[in-house]
């Protein structure tokens, strides 16, 4: 006797929650970006990293990797993290990359960095509060 496939849509919600998330990390400074990559990666993504803007920025125009999200410092020898982010944002291929801006700027930064599609988040955050804004911004419907 033929069985059906089974066409259960939890199985496929599951498949999907499995794949694993590229994110690429932008900091000079190593201890804080030992800390961030560790942290992602103990929430279940995959990290790449770079230590100035001028890496993230051939990292995501030039590169041959893919990625889901862009974590990065503002404050970088080369490249400020907001001249990374208008360079990216420059590049139609990009304009939806979700970026997150790590920093202890000021409110006007906050502005000019929302102004260009991405996010604040301040620097010395903790595991939970940085993984379930990630969390949001891959499944905006849990908000």
């Amino acid at each position: 006797m033929d069985q059906a496939p089974n066409l259960n849509k939890k199985n496929t919600t599951e498949n999907k929650e499995t794949l694993k998330r590229r994110i690429l990390v932008a900091e000079d400074e190593l201890i804080p970006r030992i800390s961030l990559v560790g942290m992602l990666q103990a929430g279940g993504y995959d990290v790449d990293e770079v230590e100035d803007g001028q890496f993230l920025v051939d990292a995501v125009l030039k590169g041959n990797k893919k990625y889901d999200l862009v974590i990065t410092d503002q404050n970088m020898p080369n490249m400020k993290g907001l001249d990374a982010l208008e360079k990216i944002r420059a590049d139609e291929r990009f304009t939806d990359l979700p970026i997150i801006v790590n920093s202890s700027e000021n409110d006007e930064l906050e502005e000019k960095i929302k102004s260009l599609n991405a996010q604040c988040i301040e620097k010395g955050v903790n595991q939970s509060v940085l993984l379930e804004k990630i969390k949001r911004i891959f499944e905006p419907s849990q908000e």
